[in-house]
């Protein structure tokens, strides 16, 4: 990466996190505080063997 302030990064999203959360107050700190809460991470199938969907819960 250039020693330049002015370079520009473009990020570009390789999947989604689905959750039951609707605004960032209702989270819990970790998620071990709502074990009983579950959602999903999705990568893009463009990603190759990524390309899949892992369930997550707080436990």
């Amino acid at each position: 990466m250039e020693d330049n302030p002015q370079a520009a990064l473009t990020l570009k999203p390789i999947g989604v996190i689905h959750s039951p959360y609707k605004a960032e107050e209702e989270m819990p700190i970790q998620g071990r505080f709502r074990p009983e809460v579950e959602g999903e991470i999705e990568v893009f199938e463009e990603y190759g063997e990524l390309g899949c969907c892992w369930r997550y819960s707080g436990r």
